[in-house]
C-alpha cells in the first residue's frame, strides 16, 4: 500500500495538479519547498510573502504521477529549491557540514 501524505494541521492545502498550475502561473512567486515525513510525503510550499501551504495529495509510489520525486522533479524544472526536512535533521546530528577536516 502506497504511503498517503498526512495533512498539516491548521495550514490550507493543495492537490499536487493546482500546484503544478500554481508553477506554470507564476513560479517566482514559490519561494522553496520542504518535504517530511518518513518517506517525504508531507510537503510544505513557502511563497515569496510569507504564506504557506501544504500539498495534499502526494502519494510515495514509483508509479503514482503524485508522488515526493515528481514533486522534486518539477520544482528542479522551475528551480525552485527543495529541501528534505528529515534528512537535513538526520544530517546534523550525524555530521555536521559534511566538510572534510584537514588534521
Amino acid at each position: 500500500l502506497p504511503a498517503r501524505s498526512a495533512p498539516i494541521p491548521n495550514l490550507p492545502s493543495v492537490t499536487l495538479s493546482e500546484f503544478e498550475l500554481i508553477l506554470k502561473d507564476s513560479a517566482k512567486s514559490v519561494l522553496s519547498v520542504e518535504l517530511s515525513g518518513p518517506k517525504s510525503e508531507t510537503a510544505l510550499v513557502r511563497l515569496v510573502d510569507g504564506t504557506e501551504f501544504g500539498i495534499s495529495d502526494l502519494v510515495e509510489s514509483s508509479v503514482d504521477p503524485r508522488s515526493p520525486l515528481k514533486l522534486v522533479a518539477k520544482c528542479r524544472l522551475y528551480n525552485i529549491p527543495v529541501r528534505n526536512a528529515t534528512l537535513a535533521d538526520v544530517g546534523g546530528v550525524v555530521g555536521g557540514s559534511g566538510k572534510k577536516k584537514k588534521v
